[in-house]
């Protein structure tokens, strides 16, 4: 597991989109296509602003590179602007040159048959090359709450009331926040080549540690990147604070 301490949210900011753009690149030197499962979480959007704008001066054919959605809002069309396929639309595919048919988005409003059919996509290209998580608060990322299964692949779950504190500021009816979401589940890691875990802020901190230095647990459904031989973790420094010292100063330096 390679972890990356950046002193400063815009010094994490920068790495973190540096670290795509350049991942990109290098591995369509590689291989014809990719597949990448993206963030949505709103705390991504930083990086996709810095992502875009480095890509201003990129070479990269976006017709080999396809995108899957790792969750949404059940009940929610792609349109309401609170969607998480509205936020990438906004913030990465309006600002990138790639066909549409590139791009699988959920609409939380239709039926939850769209999980079987992304996963039918996935089953046929038999792996992912990578996937990003953002960290939440609550040690959770794309719908997998605590003491979700390790193993499923898409499934409709609700959220916790943590979870929905989360994000009901961002909802101008605050009578109605999801509490259901589709969600790819943790079983997609072991057909990942890659993992890139992002974690920002102090209130991300205690989760960050239970990620990476608790035992791994479904009351923790990230800790399984522990077993995975892939994972690049990239933090700012306030969500690094209860790492373990050691560790923290020696991937630092």
């Amino acid at each position: 597991m390679n972890i990356h301490i950046l002193d400063s949210y815009e010094e994490y900011t920068k790495y973190t989109s540096d670290h795509i753009v350049d991942y990109l690149e290098y591995k369509l030197t590689k291989q014809d296509k990719l597949y990448i499962s993206l963030a949505s979480e709103y705390d991504t959007k930083d990086i996709y602003d810095a992502v875009t704008k480095r890509l201003q001066n990129s070479n990269i054919d976006f017709r080999r590179i396809y995108f899957l959605q790792q969750t949404e809002y059940v009940g929610i069309s792609q349109n309401n602007k609170n969607s998480k396929a509205y936020f990438l639309n906004e913030n990465l595919f309006s600002k990138i040159n790639i066909p549409k048919e590139n791009i699988f988005l959920f609409d939380g409003s239709k039926s939850e048959s769209q999980m079987k059919l992304q996963e039918e996509l996935i089953n046929k290209i038999g792996k992912l090359d990578v996937i990003w998580y953002s960290l939440g608060e609550d040690s959770t990322s794309a719908g997998n709450e605590r003491i979700s299964s390790l193993s499923t692949f898409f499934r409709i779950k609700t959220l916790s009331d943590r979870s929905r504190v989360e994000v009901k500021s961002l909802f101008e009816n605050k009578g109605f926040v999801p509490t259901r979401v589709y969600s790819m589940g943790m079983g997609v890691i072991d057909i990942s080549d890659a993992i890139l875990l992002t974690a920002c802020g102090i209130e991300k901190s205690e989760a960050l540690k239970e990620c990476l230095e608790y035992g791994i647990s479904n009351s923790s459904p990230l800790s399984k990147l522990q077993k995975h031989n892939n994972v690049t973790v990239i933090a700012d420094y306030q969500s690094s604070l209860r790492l373990n010292g050691a560790i923290t100063r020696m991937k630092k330096n």
